[in-house]
């Protein structure tokens, strides 16, 4: 069955019956079930069956499923073997981190966020505002282990499907201080175990 480090790795899953694609987060992993949260609202019907890309760290998990339960943009699939698995794609290594939020800063501007995915080099945030490529923020979270001050560029920022004409913005970050890389670690290896995702929120 999948491996369970692709618990909260990003994936990209194709309808057989109209080729329509679907993305979300790959939140859990019971033996042959796959549990997904959609990233927008969609449409899908029981015994719906589609092909899925999970990306991971070491690889892409590659196969089929089958719809079994589907509401509030939460997804189960009954995996069919055989699962392939394929060469990683870095630029799609990244784990979910929503439950996190903060402010950034920049040009004398405060706006609250949240977060959506993070990875070693770079975040994802949903706001109300629309930043420009190049704008150079500095970025506060407020995690469980404590504030995490950083700093980075932003990469795009374009209006977020199904999250009610808000922004996604993919910020790439620059060198964290020691203590600041440490807690930022910490969170993508919580997004790895589940059981320890209340230390992602501040308290």
């Amino acid at each position: 069955m999948l491996e369970l480090d692709f618990i909260n790795r990003r994936t990209r899953f194709q309808r057989l019956s109209d080729a329509r694609f679907f993305s979300g987060w790959a939140t859990e992993i019971a033996g042959a079930e796959l549990t997904v949260h959609l990233s927008a609202p969609a449409t899908l019907h029981r015994d719906d069956i589609c092909m899925f890309e999970v990306y991971g760290v070491k690889a892409t998990a590659n196969f089929r499923g089958r719809l079994s339960t589907f509401a509030d943009r939460t997804a189960t699939f009954r995996m069919e073997l055989p699962i392939r698995y394929l060469p990683a794609q870095p630029e799609d290594t990244r784990l979910n981190l929503r439950g996190i939020t903060g402010k950034a800063l920049w040009e004398g501007v405060e706006v609250a966020f949240e977060v959506v995915d993070g990875s070693e080099h770079g975040i994802g945030l949903i706001s109300d505002a629309k930043l420009s490529r190049g704008d150079q923020v500095q970025l506060v979270l407020q995690t469980g282990y404590g504030q995490l001050v950083c700093n980075g560029e932003v990469r795009y920022s374009r209006v977020a499907e199904g999250d009610g004409g808000r922004f996604r913005t993919g910020v790439r970050l620059d060198e964290m201080s020691r203590v600041e890389r440490a807690r930022w670690e910490r969170l993508l290896a919580d997004a790895q175990a589940p059981s320890k995702a209340e230390n992602r929120m501040a308290g």
